[in-house]
């Protein structure tokens, strides 16, 4: 199903694109693309919110040092992504994206999801050198969104975005002018699970400027999904998730292997 995820990207350039280019035939400059959020330029100067420790973060390798894969729950990793350590913000790895032309790159992990749950996705990212236009804003850009998916895989969006022709939430966007060679602190806010919903979708994307001789890119590292519990005062507690997955099968292996020599 991730690969069907990937779909609402390539929507979005080309629905996008499409509006742009009417718009310049009528020699309308001012743009109406509904995928410009108002806040966009307002990029994270001010300190952000504290996150989930490990075990409430319902993401594994959420800072992509283990490079878990696919079958053990790990990043779906699409188009010019990979895991590096040129840059990270903690340990030793982050997560690499990057694209020519409007084609994306996107790093996926998905996880059951019940109607009526709350989730926040929160992380970071960073550019060495300034973004470069093509006089197509916003691209290219740089976002963490997430969306709910039901069980044949249909994108319901969210509560928060229902009716919004690209449904996802989205994070704030790191784009041309955002700063460089520093952490920005990226957070979707609260996303409510619709009727119908049976997954989650977790997607850190980058979106190319157009310009097809032009490769840009961005990194990410230490995102954070909280499976929100409740919100008391303002304050959000979050659901604790077990990861020991992998030590619970060495475990059991080196029980196996006591019994043998019984």
């Amino acid at each position: 199903m991730a690969r069907q995820d990937v779909c609402c990207l390539t929507r979005v350039v080309h629905l996008v694109y499409a509006e742009w280019e009417e718009e310049q035939k009528q020699e309308n400059k001012k743009m109406r693309t509904t995928i410009l959020i108002p806040l966009a330029i307002a990029l994270l100067v001010s300190a952000p919110p504290s996150i989930a420790d490990d075990d409430e973060n319902a993401l594994k390798d959420a800072g992509f040092e283990r490079g878990l894969p696919l079958e053990q729950g790990g990043w779906e990793l699409l188009g010019a992504s990979f895991l590096v350590p040129d840059q990270a913000r903690s340990g030793e790895m982050s997560l690499f994206l990057g694209a020519l032309g409007f084609d994306g790159s996107v790093a996926i992990q998905s996880l059951p999801a019940r109607p009526g749950s709350q989730w926040r996705l929160t992380g970071y990212g960073l550019i060495p050198e300034s973004l470069e236009g093509a006089g197509f804003p916003p691209l290219p850009v740089a976002i963490i969104q997430l969306t709910f998916f039901d069980a044949d895989g249909n994108d319901l969006g969210t509560l928060e975005t229902a009716g919004n022709e690209f449904p996802a939430l989205t994070s704030e966007f790191i784009v041309e002018g955002s700063p460089t060679n520093e952490w920005i602190f990226l957070d979707t806010g609260i996303g409510t699970a619709p009727r119908g919903a049976a997954t989650i979708s977790v997607f850190a994307l980058f979106i190319g400027s157009g310009d097809p001789t032009n490769f840009q890119f961005a990194f990410f590292d230490d995102l954070n999904l909280c499976a929100i519990e409740e919100i008391d005062d303002g304050e959000i507690e979050c659901e604790e998730f077990d990861d020991d997955d992998d030590d619970d099968d060495d475990d059991d292996d080196g029980d196996d292997d006591d019994d043998d020599d019984d």
